[in-house]
């Protein structure tokens, strides 16, 4: 089963009625001021597909490089269900919304983008939006799409917390 990152509004990754009361729950608990309400004109972006075991290759990676206390924000998301929030929250999960049993996870992009950072800097690479874009695209042939799961899973991860940070928009992670 793929894991797929989206930037987008809850409309862009949910279907109604659900995608409305998750918005009104989230801006309840948050504040406004996230793009969440309605469709984004270009239906949001989202990554490649990628492997749902390669999400927990990154973060133990990340943990490695820089011990698990380094990078909170990246190591409590789940690799199926969960939003990185375009503000500063503290880690958590959002239940009990009305038409969905499920808990989603909560984290902050604004943090992410800083663990992102230096969990490239750990690893030797840029992490700017140019240069994770060129780390994706070395990956996108067939004789490379199952190595470097861990690089692979940045390079996605990093085009959506820019793309997320730039639009002011969640970036989901949904299996």
């Amino acid at each position: 089963m793929a894991l797929v990152l989206r930037v987008g509004t809850t409309a862009d990754v949910f279907t109604e009625p659900f995608a409305t009361t998750l918005a009104t729950a989230l801006e309840h608990h948050f504040g406004p001021g996230m793009h969440l309400q309605g469709q984004s004109e270009d239906e949001g972006w989202h990554s490649t597909e990628l492997g749902w075991s390669w999400w927990q290759m990154l973060q133990d990676r990340a943990a490695v490089l820089l011990g698990p206390e380094a990078t909170p924000h990246l190591s409590s998301m789940p690799a199926w269900r969960g939003v990185f929030l375009p503000k500063t929250v503290e880690i958590g999960e959002l239940s009990g919304i009305p038409g969905d049993e499920a808990a989603i996870c909560i984290a902050s992009l604004t943090s992410l983008m800083r663990e992102l950072g230096a969990v490239a800097t750990a690893i030797g690479v840029l992490f700017t939006v140019q240069a994770c874009e060129a780390l994706a695209a070395k990956y996108d042939n067939d004789d490379l799409c199952d190595d470097d799961p861990e690089l692979q899973t940045l390079a996605q991860l990093g085009i959506g917390a820019h793309v997320a940070t730039e639009r002011g928009q969640p970036l989901w992670v949904i299996k």
